[in-house]
């Protein structure tokens, strides 16, 4: 697709630095790269970044379930992804 992704060593870093407002946009940016390119696979996610923000930030008032849903959400997404992809190129 043309984009790239941080490293695990400047998520870390970064997240650190600015107190973790760049893991949001990391898993906001994940989010939606995963629902652009799940049409490539024959796929369509309903879930995109903005639902996984949405579920980091407002989910956590929710007694602090909100985090594991999101990171559920782009697990699972993942894991579409590569059985597509694994399908495709019979691997």
């Amino acid at each position: 697709d043309g984009e790239q992704t941080a490293g695990l060593v400047a998520f870390i870093l970064l997240s650190f630095v600015t107190c973790g407002i760049y893991a949001w946009i990391w898993y906001y940016q994940l989010g939606n790269r995963l629902a652009s390119n799940a049409n490539r696979y024959g796929m369509t996610f309903q879930e995109n970044g903005t639902t996984v923000l949405m579920w980091l930030l407002f989910g956590s008032l929710l007694c602090g379930i909100g985090p594991f849903i999101a990171m559920n959400i782009l697990i699972k997404n993942s894991n579409r992804i590569c059985n597509a992809y694994n399908r495709q190129y019979n691997l």
